[in-house]
């Protein structure tokens, strides 16, 4: 453990050698202690220090660096993007779903839009499981668990989501009525168009 923290330590090293090492070799042993201070690597100034860091996250698949490696799907370079889909492919989180179809869909690097498509089948697989507990759930008598339901199928945001969520607009609650309403609208402003082209394509 101390080997471990002394190479945490070497990610915030001025030598960019020193960094890349410690990180590939927490990511090889898959060290939890280090996800935050990797996640941090992620906007290092070397790409190849970046991507090493992204390769490290996700061996090491704690989803708590999902929201960072997000964001380095729209890094300007390809190898970057491409660590970062493949990291994002092992936590299976439906929110990297939306961002991943977009890259499957509009990047300009041909193996970054190939490793996209694998990571949205993976998700989608877990995500389906989900949205059919969700599903259930919007049946259920008591209405917090709808409304819960109703939220989080607002976050995951895909087509089935939203198809879901149109038949909530139903339900025998206001409330819930009114919560599926404003979950609709929030999907349509940041733009479902990726899931309908998606459809369109498949």
């Amino acid at each position: 453990m101390l080997e471990a923290y002394k190479l945490i330590r070497d990610l915030s090293s001025k030598d960019e050698y020193v960094r890349l090492s410690a990180a590939r070799t927490l990511g090889n042993e898959k060290v939890v202690e280090a996800v935050e201070p990797l996640a941090l690597l992620l906007s290092d100034s070397n790409v190849a220090v970046r991507t090493i860091a992204a390769e490290a996250l996700g061996k090491i698949g704690d989803e708590r660096a999902a929201n960072n490696l997000i964001a380095c799907l729209n890094d300007d370079y390809s190898r970057m993007r491409k660590a970062a889909a493949e990291a994002l492919g092992k936590f299976g989180d439906y929110r990297a779903l939306t961002p991943m179809l977009h890259l499957a869909q509009t990047d300009s690097d041909p193996e970054v839009r190939a490793v996209a498509r694998k990571t949205v089948d993976k998700i989608n697989s877990v995500v389906q499981e989900i949205i059919d507990k969700l599903d259930d759930e919007l049946s259920s008598p008591i209405e917090s668990d709808r409304k819960q339901a109703v939220r989080f199928l607002g976050r995951i945001g895909n087509i089935q989501a939203v198809t879901i969520l149109l038949k909530a607009l139903n339900d025998r609650s206001w409330d819930v009525q009114n919560m599926a309403s404003e979950e609709i609208e929030k999907l349509l402003v940041v733009g479902i168009e990726p899931f309908l082209k998606g459809l369109k394509d498949s």
